[in-house]
């Protein structure tokens, strides 16, 4: 018995094999060229509107959280440890009262995340003392500015908290 012998060697000799292989490059090169403008002309960044809003609500959403969030002194919160400002000063952290303490952990609070985002921010408590917190260059004129307000009670009034976002 003979060994069957191939007519021709398994590398592509025929014009229709290469025409097929040139095809095939074709479609690769069509299916990237396609992908990469997908990628750009149809993904498009997020709406203008969607970011407005979500920038409006971070100084509410903000300022909400840290009157809500624990001082780290005696089981308070910010809040509560402004109202003692405003009233009585008669909370003590870390040897000092709390006008002074609820200020430099707001500042700090504000540096770590909203400085650490670039954003500029300016907080303000109308108490006695004032409490004011700032990272405005001197000289700057923001575009816009965020602002939200958060309301304590006092007896009698009410002590105003203010934060103002900045672009």
């Amino acid at each position: 018995m003979k060994p069957l012998k191939s007519p021709r060697p398994f590398h592509f000799r025929g014009k229709a094999q290469m025409e097929i292989l040139g095809l095939a490059i074709v479609v690769v090169l069509l299916t990237l060229v396609a992908l990469i403008s997908l990628r750009f002309f149809v993904i498009k960044e997020p709406s203008t509107a969607r970011k407005e809003f979500v920038e409006s609500e971070l100084a509410g959403s903000f300022l909400n959280t840290l009157m809500k969030t624990s001082s780290g002194c005696k089981k308070t919160n910010f809040a509560e440890l402004l109202q003692d400002c405003a009233l009585m000063n008669s909370i003590n952290c870390d040897a000092q009262d709390s006008c002074t303490y609820a200020a430099s952990k707001i500042e700090e609070i504000l540096r770590d995340s909203l400085g650490a985002q670039e954003k500029y921010y300016a907080f303000s408590v109308n108490s006695f003392p004032p409490i004011t917190i700032t990272n405005y260059p001197g000289g700057f004129s923001p575009k816009t500015v965020k602002s939200k307000q958060y309301l304590i009670p006092l007896n009698p009034g009410t002590l105003v908290a203010r934060l103002d976002i900045a672009d």
